[in-house]
């Protein structure tokens, strides 16, 4: 029973998230740089990344779920396995903070890197003062990135439309 709750858990929050993020991100970031240009819209975009983001964290902590698969992957990198390649993927996930902030970055969004890196497994008990400067720099790096390969996509639709229209 308990295997079956955690798999509804995570088909359910995984979802969730990926639907929440792909709205964000695809169709929200692309309208908003559009339509306001690239400094006010970045500028938006980044205090509504920032919202949504303190939303969802008090929502998860709140929860005490694990909706996201994190809290697994950090009982693996803070040494709870047993195995030789529990092991082995601990000491890799326990790499240097400075290359999986930037990589978690540009691949997440700055909760799940913050998330990550949060001290524990777990807790759900919020950020201290060393995960807010995380999020602070995630969200910084994340939304610079993906607001550059926003506006490279509406250059390269913009001159397609201007050429092969």
């Amino acid at each position: 029973m308990f295997q079956k709750k955690r798999l509804l858990t995570l088909f359910v929050g995984l979802t969730g998230n990926w639907a929440m993020v792909y709205g964000f991100d695809f169709v929200l970031y692309p309208y908003v740089l559009y339509t306001f240009g690239t400094t006010k819209g970045w500028a938006i975009m980044t205090f509504a990344s920032l919202v949504l983001c303190l939303l969802t964290l008090w929502f998860y902590d709140w929860s005490k779920q694990d909706w996201v698969g994190i809290e697994a992957i950090k009982g693996l990198r803070d040494g709870e396995a047993t195995s030789r390649v529990g092991k082995l993927t601990a000491w890799m996930l326990k790499k240097s903070d400075p290359v999986v902030l930037v990589f978690l970055s540009l691949k997440f969004d700055p909760l799940i890197t913050a998330l990550y890196m949060r001290k524990g497994s777990n807790l759900f008990s919020g950020f201290a003062k060393r995960d807010w400067g995380i999020f602070s720099l995630s969200l910084i790096i994340s939304n610079l990135y993906w607001g550059l390969v926003v506006l490279a996509g509406i250059d390269i639709i913009q001159w397609l439309w201007a050429h092969v229209m």
